[in-house]
Formats: structure tokens, C-alpha cells, sequence
């Protein structure tokens, strides 16, 4: 991968990636037979999956009941059972810092 240009050296990266997660070969094995690190491997497959799932299927669906009358608080229950309970007239800055991605 010598004298490759910037753009080049991550095509054939990336197709490095998707090569292995098609063959069904460890990934230990798979760096062994090309002549990688496979600290290499784990950052350009990380990079290969970024690429390859569109930014809007990175977020999960998430189900957000209104409250009822009595209740005073609102929750949020995402698909892997975690519930997140807010009260009622809750600063929408407050809220936004908690589920910042930063």
C-alpha cells in the first residue's frame, strides 16, 4: 500500500474490510494472511461501518408516552427496556445536555 494517495490508500482499506467480513474468516486470521495489524483492522472497520450505515439509521427508535392527567412526569422507553423518567416542565436545555452526543 505504499505510494498510494490519501483517497486510494482508504478505497483499498475499505475493501480490505468488506473482503474479510464476506469471507467468513476470523478477523485475527484474515490480518495474519494480508500482513496487518489488527489495531489497523479494528479502525478501518470501524470507518468501513460508519460509511456503510446511513446517518439516519444511527439513531433507534424510541417510544415517548404523553403523560396521563395525575401523572406529573414524562417517559421516554427505548426497545432495550431502559426508561427515562422526566418531570413535568423540565428546562428543554437540561434535556438536550442529557442526550447530547457530545
Amino acid at each position: 500500500m505504499k505510494n498510494l494517495s490519501k483517497s486510494q490508500h482508504r478505497a483499498q482499506m475499505l475493501d480490505m474490510i468488506k473482503t474479510c467480513m464476506e469471507s467468513g474468516v476470523s478477523n485475527k486470521m484474515f490480518c495474519k494472511n494480508q500482513g496487518i495489524s489488527e489495531g489497523v483492522f479494528y479502525y478501518w472497520r470501524k470507518r468501513y461501518q460508519q460509511k456503510s450505515t446511513p446517518q439516519e439509521e444511527r439513531f433507534i427508535p424510541v417510544h415517548v408516552q404523553t403523560p396521563q392527567p395525575l401523572n406529573k412526569e414524562i417517559e421516554i422507553c427505548y426497545p432495550n427496556g431502559v426508561r427515562v423518567k422526566l418531570p413535568e416542565g423540565m428546562e428543554i436545555s437540561l434535556l438536550h445536555s442529557l442526550i447530547s452526543l457530545q
